[in-house]
């Protein structure tokens, strides 16, 4: 289970998925596939045609007699015939609806993963930002010592040709973090950018976890259900064997005067039972398919669950020794700048500090968003 914090982030990632839901095309036809299924709630209680019969003179037929039959019949079956269709459409709808469910969370997942994909690169904007007034210090000083005569023009440009490196870089950061707020804004159907100002980048948590969870996985359950449907299907098939019953009402007129009424009442019995009983074993068999089925998704979830485990223990054990290394790293720049304006260090190694700063926090990002990857793909498997 994921613990997420409740925060200003979390609700309008709420509202973006809700938004995406809303307006995406496989939501609606899985509401259409839905509503079609509703349709046929309850039909399959309905009995067969009822027959109308009429033989006689105004036919054709010949006869010394003026005479004219009529007759009506219906075929039922066992109740628990009827019953079993209607199971079995009350499965199929059961169906359509966990199909829904399984392309609702498809969404959820893609517009989760883009929206922290978008806050992570723009945490690497707002972090080369900070950046670039260090740097302009770092130029405006040089510059200083320039005219002064205590450093070379040799040493400046170093310094200047570094910070359009890095204006280079922030150019390509800001053109991922535009591509990435397009693909957001495509997904929820949004023709306005989406504001992300106060949203802060943060790591997902979750719960340790010692082994995965099948109850609430969404494939699985669609798969049980679809077992459901061939276990109802068996049943169906099953009652092809049980007889069928017929009643039925004829009159008969004799040259304009009533002759006899008669009520018929008939069953009817498979006598042939071999290809309908190799159809039940058939349909036995698909229900042993769809379980193997389920056994081996179940499977192949339980070891992406580990392979995600390790990969997230993995990327947390990396991101806590940049993290160190950067905290590092930014308390001796204080240091380093007092170092090189006194003159005690050069500007190449206060020059390499900034760049060793500015590699570490882009480090630190992926990782988070790596983390943050690992842990979103567990949230989505259903453990």
């Amino acid at each position: 289970m994921l613990i997420y914090a409740t925060t200003i982030q979390a609700q309008s990632l709420d509202s973006l998925v809700s938004l995406a839901i809303k307006n995406h095309p496989s939501m609606k036809v899985a509401d259409l596939k839905i509503k079609q299924q509703e349709l046929l709630r309850n039909s399959g209680f309905e009995l067969e045609k009822t027959d109308f019969y009429y033989t006689g003179q105004a036919l054709g037929y010949e006869n010394d007699n003026d005479q004219h039959d009529f007759g009506v019949s219906q075929t039922f079956s066992l109740p628990k015939v009827y019953q079993a269709k209607n199971n079995l459409i009350n499965a199929q709808i059961d169906l359509v609806k966990q199909e829904k469910k399984v392309t609702e969370i498809e969404i959820r997942k893609v517009v989760e993963v883009a929206y922290w994909q978008l806050i992570a690169v723009n945490e690497q904007v707002l972090n080369y930002q900070q950046l670039d007034a260090t740097f302009q210090e770092f130029i405006a000083f040089a510059k200083l010592r320039v005219e002064v005569g205590e450093a070379n023009p040799l040493e400046l440009a170093n310094i200047k040709n570094e910070y359009l490196r890095l204006n280079q870089t922030v150019l390509q950061i800001k053109k991922q973090r535009e591509l990435k707020q397009r693909f957001l804004m495509f997904l929820i159907k949004k023709t306005n950018s989406i504001n992300i100002e106060n949203q802060a980048f943060q790591l997902l948590e979750i719960n340790v976890l010692t082994k995965a969870n099948m109850d609430n996985q969404p494939m699985i359950q669609y798969l049980q259900q679809q077992k459901v449907i061939a276990e109802r299907q068996i049943t169906i098939a099953e009652n092809k064997l049980s007889p069928d019953f017929n009643v039925g009402y004829a009159s008969q007129v004799f040259n304009g005067q009533a002759g006899l009424n008669l009520f018929q009442v008939g069953v009817s019995v498979p006598l042939f039972k071999k290809s309908q009983e190799k159809q039940i074993e058939a349909t036995k068999l698909e229900t042993a398919v769809i379980s193997a089925k389920s056994e081996a998704e179940a499977f192949r979830l339980n070891l992406q669950f580990e392979q995600l485990i390790q990969e997230q223990y993995h990327i947390k054990y990396q991101l806590d020794g940049n993290s160190l290394l950067l905290k590092n790293l930014t308390e001796t720049l204080p240091i380093s700048k007092l170092a090189y304006e006194n003159g005690e260090i050069s500007y190449f190694e206060h020059l390499q500090l900034l760049k060793q700063i500015a590699e570490t926090t882009t480090i630190e990002i992926q990782l988070k968003q790596q983390y943050n990857e690992a842990i979103l793909n567990l949230k989505y498997l259903g453990f």
